[in-house]
């Protein structure tokens, strides 16, 4: 079946449809306003229905500054009439426009405050990165603009608390490659971890410029001038809309859905217009697949959700949980396009957190090696879960969710650079080929193609086992005996838990069939996850008998949630108490001065999601209480050993 549906869906795809419509929405987005945002989502809302999806709409949530979305406070909203920086002194230099709102957008920081009418002239003090409070020692930054070398949200708290007017950043990552780009300030919160304007805050005004120019300006500074500046920040923060847009071809069966989600409403071409764009064209094409007679309308809804990143998602989550319980699987598509100018980017695959362990990871995979390879297509490959909006992957909200995008940090990520004359239809074509296939044949999925997927899934986790124990049998070889039981034992208590981890990916796909199918189809899942238990334990033995040891009765599988240790005796399994990723949003700042905020996959929600970094976790004992203490995250295992 799926040959067959990946030579359909090749034959109707086009990558020029997929440039023309990030065209269409990059050129509002580019503004980066919540009007623009608003055309934006009624462009996608438009689109989406013109391709088949008949019930497109924009949905609306509130941009208040207030409103919390699990624990993410949400924005407010932000209008711009027009924005400048011009130069007064030096009197060489007196009219150069630094920063035009109008010519280009990102020089204006997103939710930068209004400066009086007719603007504010105030001179530059350079405080170095101007993150940190021993930037501004020794300087006087009253009444001035604090230019600061990173991101503008990192000084914008610090300038703020000590009376500054505005703040310039020439902050940019890839400034030996692209030393004329603008980077898009989108943060410009009071505290630095946090996100953007929020009722209450301080309104400095915020402009960016390019690393040439920035550079121009620190020579001026250096050489012990005066460097005054004339900013005009037309604009409103105000409580308005947060839009979304989404619509679905309808499934056979009610109550099930796939989704493709990913945001919009960013400035970007590759981040993220021309993601909205790939969900326009893979509902295009499915409905005329299904139309045509050449696919079978699927068993399942098939629906699409250009959000604003993360708030809208989990908005979303919040307002329509009867329809997300009800959605099997999920395709987040954030930065699925490929700079071709630079040429240097892989397509990464993320799988899903450990927490939610599914068979889809391993469908992601195999359909990748169907649709890409021997195609125009960058390379790519499988990664841990990463967070975007595949959010909904999350153990609060459990939707299984591949993240299509994002493999390593792009030059022109979050820049004026990332224009649409840098992608490549082909590439698109290729990109959104894939989305479609992913999206038809989990729709369209029940007991036959679950056992396969299930079959594939428990093969991988065999695989994984095997490699594994290769390398423990090595690291056992090379040590001396004293060192050799903390292998062995390590690596039973790896299988063990990877036999959980895959367990529950292996029964997953038991959802993707209904009544006796689905019990006849559980006993079934059942015995491949036992298959795998049984080669678990038989390689942990392996290992032991390579370290002089006997063989273990049995492995104590535990669950995919990390347990942590504050005392001696006292165990601690973290749950969330908020829906999605956990964010410092809902304490007051005061009290959250020292910890940092792990809102982008941080220790803490690595913790929370049982997600593999690659990299050891910190103790997170004392920060796990803490937020416990702040009602953020509730100890299972106390409330377990209270029922007992």
């Amino acid at each position: 079946m799926l040959d067959d549906v990946i030579r359909e869906v090749c034959s109707e795809v086009s990558g020029d449809r997929v440039l023309g419509d990030t065209r269409e929405i990059h050129c509002r987005d580019r503004w980066f306003t919540t009007p623009k945002f608003l055309e934006s989502a009624g462009y996608a809302a438009g689109r989406l229905k013109e391709s088949g999806a008949a019930d497109a709409r924009v949905l609306k949530f509130r941009a208040d500054g207030k409103t919390l979305y699990g624990a993410w406070r949400a924005p407010l909203a932000w209008d711009v009439a027009s924005a400048r920086l011009t130069v007064v002194e030096p009197a060489a230099m007196a009219g150069t426009v630094l920063a035009d709102y109008q010519a280009v957008p990102c020089s204006l920081v997103m939710w930068s405050g209004p400066t009086p009418k007719g603007g504010v002239t105030a001179e530059v003090v350079a405080v170095g990165p101007g993150g940190s409070e021993t930037h501004y020692r020794g300087r006087n930054v009253r009444g001035k603009i604090v230019f600061a070398a990173e991101r503008a949200s990192a000084a914008k708290g610090l300038a703020a608390r000590r009376g500054a007017v505005g703040v310039l950043s020439d902050y940019l990552p890839a400034a030996e490659t692209l030393p004329d780009a603008v980077f898009w300030n989108n943060a410009f919160n009071d505290v630095p971890s946090a996100w953007g304007a929020t009722a209450g805050g301080s309104g400095l005004f915020g402009f960016g410029v390019s690393p040439n120019v920035g550079r121009r300006l620190r020579r001026v500074l250096a050489a012990g001038g005066r460097l005054k500046l004339h900013a005009v920040s037309d604009t409103r923060l105000h409580a308005g809309p947060l839009p979304v847009a989404t619509g679905s071809i309808p499934g056979r069966q009610p109550g099930e859905e796939v989704l493709v989600l990913g945001h919009g409403f960013e400035q970007g071409a590759r981040d993220n217009a021309a993601g909205a764009a790939c969900m326009i064209e893979a509902v295009r094409a499915l409905d005329a697949l299904i139309r045509a007679g050449r696919l079978p309308r699927p068993r399942r809804a098939i629906r699409a959700l250009v959000t604003n990143e993360c708030f809208g998602t989990i908005g979303y989550v919040q307002r329509h949980r009867r329809r997300v319980r009800g959605t099997v699987a999920a395709l987040c598509l954030d930065e699925v396009a490929i700079d071709v100018v630079t040429g240097r980017a892989v397509q990464g695959l993320h799988a899903n957190p450990h927490s939610n362990a599914s068979y889809v990871d391993t469908f992601a995979r195999r359909l990748a090696e169907a649709v890409w390879d021997g195609r125009h297509f960058n390379p790519w490959r499988m990664l841990p879960y990463g967070m975007t909006d595949n959010l909904i992957a999350h153990s609060t909200i459990g939707v299984p969710t591949i993240w299509v995008g994002g493999c390593g940090a792009s030059d022109i990520w979050h820049t004026s650079a990332d224009t649409p004359d840098r992608l490549d239809p082909a590439q698109l074509e290729a990109a959104v080929a894939y989305v479609a296939c992913y999206l038809y044949t989990l729709a369209d999925a029940g007991a036959a193609e679950a056992r396969w997927l299930a079959r594939h899934a428990a093969a991988d986790a065999q695989a994984q086992l095997h490699r594994e124990a290769v390398d423990a049998a090595a690291e056992v070889a090379a040590q001396p005996k004293a060192g050799r039981r903390r292998i062995a034992e390590g690596f039973a208590a790896r299988a063990a838990y990877l036999c959980c981890v895959h367990g529950k990916a292996v029964r997953g796909a038991a959802r993707l069939a209904r009544g006796a199918e689905r019990r006849r189809l559980d006993a079934d899942l059942l015995a491949l996850v036992a298959d795998v238990g049984e080669l678990a334990k038989e390689l942990a033995a392996d290992v032991r008998a390579a370290a002089g040891l006997k063989a273990p009765d049995a492995l104590a599988v535990r669950s995919p949630f990390r347990t942590v240790s504050h005392a001696p005796g006292d165990r601690v399994r973290p749950v969330s108490n908020y829906l999605g990723p956990v964010t410092y949003d809902p304490i007051a700042p005061a009290d959250r001065a020292g910890h940092a905020d792990p809102r982008w996959g941080g220790p803490v929600n690595c913790a929370l999601t049982e997600h593999e970094t690659g990299r050891p976790l910190p103790d997170l004992a004392e920060e796990l209480h803490w937020l416990i203490g702040k009602g953020m995250v509730r100890d299972a295992a106390k409330s377990r050993r209270r029922r007992s």
